[in-house]
């Protein structure tokens, strides 16, 4: 996994809302094999994988339009890596980049008077440090 620049995020948009946030702590990648003797071998290939952050936002209209140009046309449907001040909310270094991995989801829509209140995407972001992973 090769970080090579990453894009900023919008500052008009908001961080994600931290009370719905899980984390799952990235493991190495191993390898398994059993011997002719019967030994089971077991080796780590490289650091840690990336950490997954299953994270939800709450957008109004003209943020989710943002969001979704963000999303579709700076990060190239969601290939391209981005920094956030977010992410050292959230407890990591301010220099790490996050990914999304799979397409955001719109899990439901608020209406206040009739109108558009606000939406809420769910999706998956993998976290990582960039200097470790180039």
């Amino acid at each position: 996994m090769t970080v090579l620049s990453s894009i900023p995020w919008p500052k008009t948009l908001p961080p994600p809302v931290f009370d719905s946030a899980a984390i799952t702590v990235g493991t190495p990648i191993i390898s398994r094999r059993r011997s002719q003797s019967g030994r089971v071998e077991q080796r780590y290939f490289g650091g840690t994988g990336p950490d997954m952050l299953s994270l939800k936002w709450r957008f109004d209209i003209s943020q989710l339009e943002i969001f979704r140009s963000f999303f579709v046309s700076d990060l190239d449907l969601g290939t391209k890596w981005f920094s956030a001040s977010w992410v050292a909310a959230i407890g990591y270094p301010a220099d790490y980049v996050g990914k999304f991995i799979g397409y955001p989801e719109e899990t439901s829509q608020r209406w206040k008077n009739g109108a558009f209140g606000y939406s809420e995407i769910s999706c998956n972001v993998a976290v990582v440090n960039p200097l470790l992973q180039a």
